[in-house]
C-alpha cells in the first residue's frame, strides 16, 4: 500500500482533487442548468429539457461513482484528463519537498 502524502503535498493533492471535482461538476451542471433557463424562458419545450435532465443524469452517475470512489482512481482520472491537469498545473505547480513522497491513498 502507498505512503499517504504529508504536509505540502497532502495539501496540493487535496487542492487537486477538490479542483477535479468541482470541474467534473461543472461539466456536466452547467449546460443544464443553462436548458432549464431556457426552459422557465419558454425557449425550450418540456421534451427538450427532458433530454437534457437524460443527458445530465447519466453523466452524472459516472461523476457520482468516481468523486465517491477510492481516491487513487480519481487522481488517476485527473492526471489522464490531460487537458485539465496541464492546465491545474500550471496554475498550480506541485511543492518541491523530498519529504512529501508517495502516491493518492484510499479512504
Amino acid at each position: 500500500m502507498a505512503r499517504r502524502p504529508t504536509g505540502p503535498l497532502r495539501v496540493w493533492e487535496e487542492t487537486l482533487l477538490a479542483a477535479y471535482r468541482d470541474y467534473l461538476y461543472r461539466r456536466v451542471l452547467t449546460p443544464l442548468a443553462e436548458r432549464v433557463d431556457q426552459w422557465r424562458a419558454e425557449d425550450i419545450t418540456h421534451e427538450d429539457l427532458d433530454a437534457a435532465l437524460h443527458v445530465a443524469h447519466t453523466e452524472l452517475q459516472k461523476v457520482y461513482a468516481l468523486v465517491t470512489g477510492p481516491r487513487r482512481e480519481l487522481a488517476a482520472a485527473a492526471v489522464a484528463d490531460r487537458r485539465w491537469y496541464e492546465a491545474f498545473l500550471a496554475e498550480v505547480p506541485p511543492p518541491d519537498d523530498d519529504d512529501d513522497e508517495g502516491a493518492p491513498a484510499d479512504e
